[in-house]
């Protein structure tokens, strides 16, 4: 342990030379006083005033240098190892279908076959096993010879077979507790002789427990986990951002490896590695693929307009039936709509069906498929959606200068999409003046026309316009559209005018970026002679995931279809998000270290929307693909609009939900958005949001809704998981004069759905393999688990601490200061000194 003095006020010379000299002149002056006063006291009483001055200056040039005293001392802090047990859906499977090797290794870590003595004997069976030849039940490595030694070799068969038949039974979650606690393995037991243990459960949420409540919890508290998703490394950064993660050894995870929620793998490795932290991982099932049919995934849109056509795609996981003849079908009330038979190759297989949109109204729909014999599940077999059919058309106002290729494919894809209602403005085209007017409008019309297209315009998209195209007046009109209508806008910059050439600060504002520029990919990377053209590629961000212009997936319900697999873009236009924006993707130039630069961007404005779209090539999306993803993008971009204006409302206020239809795992958000101009009368306002169920005695539920730091017209909350029905959402707003509608109110359908848990319920050694090997760690079988306790032994090392106690304001130090000025004034007045 050192201590020492500092002064922490003589970092800056100045300052200390000024004090120094100030006190040396206030002293100076004492001393001079003293001869004065001399005259008129005696030698001791002067010398005593002396004293007392010189002391009260030096005290208060110590102060002002700011004396801290510092105590550094050696700390020993014992690192812990956070054991992870996985209780999502998945780990309910019973791998019923593991092999006869398999069931050996883990019936012997679990002490349900032979003991140490054996345990050789037992790696004989399982290494006969893997090499697909009957194991010497007798430990001869000859055949039984006589019929007497063929009997006992049957015995014995028998008794192993009957001991590993509780595994037909056995959960991997009641596997993955047994390796934990009992013998001969004691996992749990093993490690915390060595160092602490935090045991935690999780799904998509994490829980922490203990050894004794570990059994309990596993039945009662799995709700909470958010059974139905897993998130693995969700947990590891978690984990990782709490304030003792300094003292984090290692984790040990035992699960199946089904990432089910969006994650990133291998940074979170990375990162793990970088703080040396490694990650054990216990596979918890069978390495083998089992028989299992499952509707892995649906991919139908919410809505679609009336006598549209409805694309439905299904992923049907056919691991185990591949060549065999399935039957598909598409059910309505137990009536089959549409039946489909299918001849897997592989492991899943796409499935779609075309629905017809021929009266309004929300429909419910099943796709299932009958279990088939040796399915290891059969409650993954179907799987139900909603569709809304709407009887009405979605508006849009195309507006442009040149007929750029953008322009042109855009325009052809609207006159096409009969449920969009279409106005096209083009400036400048070229025109012969052989007929009365050009074949496209090319210029705006009146004031009092243009504001009531806009008014009943979904979407208004702007392109390359000339400044002399769009004059304040229209800008002024744009925007009331936006902040009180609730038109979207989106903005799809050009090469020569938008938005660089603009001075609108109409414009400015609305757009959700702020210092703009163009990157061409030519600059940063040169296209190798006779190659592809360099190009910049999108990665869509989590914010956007769920959006139903983005699901592009080849595979419904894929989570690894990334924008980067389209063709990519010659340029861009990206710049800085404004607070409060939302990054939707990020463009970048694939092999290039630099980072990604936001490329399209949505702001919230008003009761409407800005979209900035910073490329004006999503028609090289057609490439190979014709309509498949440029059409895609498009419609349900143009759908995505007119449900965002539809939300409920009025003049002052707007409430909508992220998801009309979502399933009991999920939260939807709810929004509500004011008008600007009324943020005076609503800021002590308390803004609720009942969600009551339709038809269910469950009393409501009341959730309050936070105003957001940076756009504070704007107030949100996340919905608790709700369970199955219809539920209707009314506001409540108290505390506030703005005059809000009685029955503002809107309606959220919540699903029952097969988790996604099941869509796949093998288990996924190569995630466990990866997330160990790259933080350092290594997969270990559940057979060799005692390995760990081996691996993870005490490496504590004393840390430097360094406390520090400031002197300088101190209640002491001001105490003794006014004493000494106290004393000083007595001495003074006595002795009759001024």
């Amino acid at each position: 342990m050192t201590w020492r003095l500092l002064f922490s006020g003589t970092s800056s010379l100045p300052w200390t030379c000024f004090i120094v000299l100030a006190a040396g002149t206030a002293i100076a002056l004492s001393c001079w006083l003293l001869r004065l006063e001399r005259r008129m006291v005696s030698r001791t009483i002067g010398w005593t005033l002396l004293t007392l001055r010189c002391t009260v200056l030096t005290l208060l040039l110590l102060t002002l240098l700011q004396p801290v005293l510092t105590k550094q001392f050696d700390q020993r802090q014992q690192s812990r190892v956070v054991v992870a047990v996985d209780a999502s859906d998945s780990m309910e499977t019973r791998d019923s279908h593991a092999t006869l090797a398999e069931k050996l290794r883990w019936a012997q870590a679990l002490g349900m076959l032979g003991n140490d003595e054996t345990r050789p004997l037992i790696e004989r069976w399982a290494a006969a096993a893997d090499a697909g030849t009957e194991p010497p039940w007798l430990g001869s490595d000859q055949p039984p010879q006589t019929a007497a030694d063929q009997a006992a070799a049957n015995a014995r068969r028998n008794q192993v077979f009957a001991s590993l038949s509780e595994f037909d039974q056995m959960p991997r979650t009641e596997f993955a507790r047994r390796l934990l606690t009992a013998r001969p393995t004691q996992l749990l037991e093993n490690l915390r002789k060595n160092l602490p243990l935090d045991l935690r459960l999780f799904a998509t949420e994490q829980l922490q427990t203990t050894p004794l409540q570990l059994t309990q919890q596993l039945q009662a508290e799995r709700s909470k986990l958010l059974p139905a998703a897993t998130d693995a490394v969700g947990l590891l950064q978690h984990t990782l951002s709490e304030e003792s993660a300094g003292q984090i050894r290692a984790f040990v995870i035992l699960s199946d490896g089904r990432q089910t929620a969006p994650a990133d793998v291998a940074g979170t490795a990375q990162l793990l590695a970088m703080i040396n932290v490694p990650v054990y991982a216990i596979p918890i099932g069978s390495a083998l693929q089992p028989r299992d049919l499952a509707i892995a995934s649906i991919d139908a849109p919410e809505a679609v307009f009336l006598r549209d056509q409805a694309l439905v795609r299904t992923v049907l996981g056919t691991a185990g039936f591949e060549g065999e003849e399935l039957t598909v079908r598409l059910e309505s009330n137990g009536t089959v709509i549409q039946q489909q038979n299918i001849t897997p190759s592989s492991d899943s297989t796409v499935v779609s069906f075309t629905l017809p949109a021929d009266q309004p109204g929300r429909f419910d729909y099943v796709i299932t498929s009958d279990p088939r014999p040796g399915e290891l599940r059969s409650d993954n077999n179907s799987r139900g959606f909603s569709l809304k059919v709407v009887d009405n058309k979605a508006r849009v106002l195309l507006l442009d200068g040149d007929a750029r290729w953008e322009f042109r494919y855009l325009n052809n894809l609207l006159e096409r999409d009969r449920q969009v209602e279409a106005t096209t403005v083009l400036f400048r085209q070229p025109w012969l003046e052989i007929l009365n007017q050009p074949a496209l409008q090319n210029t705006l019309p009146p004031a009092a026309a243009f504001r009531e297209l806009l008014a009943r315009t979904d979407l208004l998209i702007i392109g390359d316009l000339n400044p002399a195209e769009a004059d304040p007046q229209t800008w002024q009109m744009v925007e009331d559209a936006v902040t009180r209508d609730g038109l979207t806008v989106l903005i799809i910059p050009g090469r020569q005018y938008m938005p660089l050439a603009h001075q609108s600060e109409i414009l400015n504002n609305m757009l959700p970026l702020t210092s703009v520029r163009q990157k061409l990919a030519e600059q940063f990377l040169a296209s190798p002679p006779g190659g592809e053209q360099s190009a910049f590629r999108l990665t869509l961000s989590t914010a956007a995931q769920n959006l139903p212009m983005f699901q592009l997936q080849e595979q419904p319900g894929s989570r690894d279809m990334a924008l980067t697999k389209l063709p990519g873009h010659p340029w861009i236009a990206t710049g800085t998000p404004k607070p409060g924006a939302t990054v939707w993707a990020t463009a970048a130039i694939p092999g290039l270290p630099a980072a990604g630069d936001p490329v399209i961007v949505q702001q919230d404005y008003g009761f409407g929307q800005v979209v900035w779209l910073g490329l004006d090539s999503t028609w090289r999306w057609r490439r190979r693909a014709g309509d498949e993803w440029h059409y895609k993008f498009w419609g349900q971009l143009i759908r995505w609009a007119a449900r965002s204006k539809a939300a409920a409302g009025n003049s002052s206020l707007r409430m909508s939900v992220s998801d009309v239809i979502i399933d009991e795992s999920e939260s939807p958000e709810v929004v509500v958005r004011w008008d600007r101009r009324l943020l005076p009368q609503i800021q002590n306002a308390a803004v609720s949001v009942i969600a009551e169920q339709t038809g269910s005695p469950t009393p409501p539920i009341t959730i309050r809704l936070q105003p957001a730091p940076d756009t504070p017209e704007r107030s949100s909350a996340r919905l608790p998981g709700l369970t199955e029905g219809n539920w209707t959402l009314r506001l409540k707003v108290e505390n506030t004069t703005v005059e809000v509608p009685p029955n503002l109110q809107t309606e959220l359908i919540v699903r029952k759905q097969i988790s996604a848990e099941l869509a796949d319920v093998s288990c996924n050694r190569t995630l466990l393999k990866q997330l160990a090997e790259q933080s350092g760690g290594e997969l270990i079988e559940p057979w060799q688990a005692a390995r760990i306790a081996e691996l993870l032994l005490p490496t504590d090392q004393p840390q430097q601490k360094l406390q520090e106690r400031s002197l300088w304001d101190h209640w002491s130090l001001i105490a003794l200061f006014c004493c000494l000025l106290m004393a000083e004034w007595v001495v003074r007045r006595v002795n009759g000194l001024p």
